[in-house]
């Protein structure tokens, strides 16, 4: 089990019968020294892009509201940083999936 400043976990799951590896984690603000090399499947939160995160925490401060972008960058992965750990650690057949993605409600 892997934890986090704010006490989320993320799991390493292996199925020893058939040796089928899945690794899943949300709500962290980083991967940083985490290796899971060459897992069949992939679950993990990437819910934002760098440059719009930096546009949204600007509009907040400037209209002087709570600044959820800075939240949202504290306690979940960016789209960069879930590439990063992709090519890092995901083999040629892995499966990668994004979870947990937001949706801008207009």
């Amino acid at each position: 089990m892997l934890h986090t400043m704010y006490g989320n976990c993320g799991y390493k799951i292996i199925i020893k019968k058939t040796n089928y590896k899945i690794f899943h984690i949300t709500d962290v603000s980083n991967l940083d020294h985490i290796k899971a090399k060459n897992y069949n499947l992939y679950m993990v939160e990437a819910n934002y892009n760098d440059e719009e995160i930096k546009q949204r925490i600007e509009k907040e401060i400037q209209n002087g509201e709570f600044l959820l972008g800075k939240k949202v960058e504290n306690c979940h992965l960016s789209e960069s940083q879930w590439k990063k750990f992709m090519l890092e650690n995901a083999g040629e057949n892995s499966d990668c999936i994004k979870i947990h993605q937001h949706k801008e409600r207009t």
